[in-house]
């Protein structure tokens, strides 16, 4: 084959592909009700990660995964992203289900697979042709986007031996708050005062996955 020959087949191809999606456009409509198809998932998030550059790619998170750095990211999440995102990271809220691409599901693999370098990148700078906005700006602290990413690692599922420690964490804790509320939870003070500086302890230091903690005791003065 002749390379003219070559080169007209590839702008006769390339033609039928563009004939064809805008014959696609047409008959389902250029609406964000459509759910896109499996193909077009891959394509985009491979498209996306291929848009990341090396440096950022590899760039490790300077904040240690403390409480704090936790506690903060969450709020973060909460104040920032938490309206598509939802709380849990999953997407699946009002906004984040009618977004075309639909909000990605932070919980999953091809999320948390990805490195710490990679979703600080993608929050700082934000995606084009989506509803993800850019979270950076010169003025902004680098810590918030870091503290984000502390956050978002911490949505992933538990393993079995975490599931174990959380567990454990949590029926060794008590809570000691409000006075008016002894009566009706007299054993749970009980405990709460046998215990108060255990259940600070498991509470914030050994349950892995501190994103909902299910209880947070507040130790009052008369209670240590």
């Amino acid at each position: 084959m002749k390379n003219w020959e070559k080169l007209l087949l590839v702008v006769a191809t390339f033609a039928v592909v563009i004939t064809l999606c805008f014959v696609l456009i047409i008959r389902r409509g250029f609406r964000a009700t459509s759910e896109p198809s499996h193909l077009e998932k891959v394509v985009a998030r491979r498209v996306r990660n291929f848009g990341i550059p090396s440096r950022s790619r590899r760039e490790k998170n300077p904040l240690q995964p403390l409480a704090r750095n936790l506690q903060t990211g969450r709020e973060l999440f909460l104040a920032r992203c938490a309206n598509c995102h939802g709380m849990d990271g999953t997407g699946r809220t009002l906004v984040g289900r009618n977004l075309y691409p639909r909000v990605p599901d932070l919980q999953s693999p091809e999320t948390q697979e990805l490195t710490d370098g990679e979703i600080h990148y993608i929050v700082q700078n934000g995606v084009q042709l989506s509803g993800m906005p850019a979270w950076g700006s010169p003025n902004q602290q680098t810590d918030d986007i870091w503290q984000m990413v502390i956050f978002i690692r911490n949505l992933r599922p538990l393993t079995v031996t975490e599931q174990a420690t959380q567990l454990a964490a949590i029926n060794s804790a008590g809570y000691v708050g409000s006075q008016s509320c002894e009566k009706c939870h007299a054993d749970i003070y009980e405990r709460g005062r046998r215990l108060p500086w255990r259940t600070w302890f498991a509470i914030h230091e050994n349950i892995p996955k501190l994103s909902y903690p299910i209880l947070q005791p507040t130790l009052s003065q008369g209670s240590i």
